[in-house]
């Protein structure tokens, strides 16, 4: 850990089931800050060997979502309102080009992934934001997103 330097002080990682901001790195230990403000201690020798993520690494990072709309809705419609909704979200980028697709067709649903580059410090802003904006402009756009339900159907013998 010492010599290879896969984090510095400040990164915020996730390794052996834990996440936080890397606040102190000793001999032995790792010590990390929960973002409810835990202290983690994990031994060196264990991030040595096993699988860690750095997400402060690079500058950018990508935000993905997958939204479900309703078979009775234009998927294209859809598609149409979470592209403008990515054009007016403070810090979501353009280039890399935001990728807006259909990817499954559910019991119930149209699923559609949406991959958003951002500024690592604006990650959380970028989605938060386009969640909130997409449930406002679907219901501008009257885009029904399904909720679970249950059809039952009585037989009289």
């Amino acid at each position: 850990i010492l010599i290879m330097r896969p984090f510095k002080i400040g990164d915020y990682i996730a390794a052996q089931g834990e996440s936080g901001t890397v606040e102190e790195i000793s001999i032995f230990y790792t010590y990390m800050i929960t973002p409810d403000n835990k202290v983690v201690f994990i031994p060196n020798g264990s991030l040595s060997n096993g699988t860690m993520v750095n997400y402060s690494k690079k500058d950018l990072r990508r935000v993905d979502f997958t939204f479900s709309i309703s078979y009775d809705e234009d998927f294209e419609k859809a598609k149409k309102v979470i592209r403008e909704v990515i054009e007016n979200t403070p810090n979501a980028l353009l280039d890399p080009m935001p990728f807006v697709r259909v990817v499954s067709h559910g019991e119930s649903t149209i699923n559609i992934s949406t991959k958003v580059w951002t500024e690592n410090a604006h990650y959380w802003d970028v989605y938060f934001d386009m969640m909130e904006a997409i449930k406002k402009n679907f219901d501008s756009a009257n885009i029904e997103i399904p909720y679970n339900q249950l059809d039952v159907h009585i037989k009289n013998k």
